[in-house]
């Protein structure tokens, strides 16, 4: 029996990105197929982005373009992307990163590979504004790791390395809604993936993240009582999901 294989729905928030999406959307069109879909979604731009996509989207068919009628912010703007997604899995695209080229073979083989596994969160190179590489592991630059405890205390889950099942988004959709009121939507996604042991850690580079310099500079000390409010978040949190 010949196993059908899984379509991918590509999908990409943007906000005023003129001056990397274009970089963005080549980088992942390519390794498209025809039942697979870009869905790309402005969250109320005031510069050229949208006539960028306007034009890329009368060369691909695949390429679906909604705009938001204000700026919403990103959680509002995600979780829109996922309920227009129509595909097998959803995998997420940030407008300023630039997916590698055998990401989609690689997160496809997996899904395919681990019928069990729901949601895969996957390593990738750090860059610069200029497209330099600054880390060859954006695990290890933004302290990532299995370990709950440790997410817990120290750390969050970042949405751009994202790729999961579109049966999981539905089946948790409810509480996702609800809790992104609260949570930003890729630390509602990690925690909740993670408490139903869904999650799954891809020690390979599958894109490059971009960082900018005005991202890098000290981090400023945090007093012990914001520390505790922090943590207690994460607990209550997890405890939702």
């Amino acid at each position: 029996m010949v196993e059908v294989k899984l379509t991918v729905s590509a999908v990409m928030a943007e906000y005023n990105s003129e001056v990397y999406i274009g970089q963005a959307i080549d980088s992942i069109i390519s390794q498209l197929d025809s039942n697979d879909e870009l869905i790309i979604l402005d969250d109320g731009s005031t510069d050229g982005t949208k006539n960028i996509v306007l034009e890329y989207q009368t060369k691909y068919k695949n390429i679906r373009f909604y705009t938001n009628q204000k700026n919403y912010g990103v959680d509002y703007t995600m979780n829109r992307l996922f309920d227009l997604s129509a595909k097998d899995l959803i995998v997420v695209c940030d407008s300023d990163d630039i997916s590698l080229p055998n990401r989609i073979e690689v997160v496809r083989k997996f899904f395919e590979e681990n019928k069990d596994s729901d949601f895969l969160y996957h390593n990738a190179f750090v860059i610069d504004a200029k497209n330099n590489i600054i880390s060859n592991s954006f695990f290890k630059i933004f302290h990532q790791k299995y370990n709950l405890i440790y997410n817990i205390l120290y750390s969050t889950y970042y949405g751009t390395c994202f790729c999961f099942r579109r049966s999981f988004y539905l089946q948790n959709k409810i509480k996702f809604v609800r809790l992104i009121k609260l949570y930003p939507w890729d630390r509602v996604l990690g925690f909740m993936s993670r408490k139903k042991h869904s999650l799954k850690f891809l020690d390979s580079n599958l894109l490059k993240y971009r960082r900018y310099q005005n991202n890098i500079s000290r981090k400023k000390k945090e007093s012990i009582f914001k520390k505790i409010k922090k943590r207690i978040g994460h607990i209550k949190l997890y405890l939702q999901c």
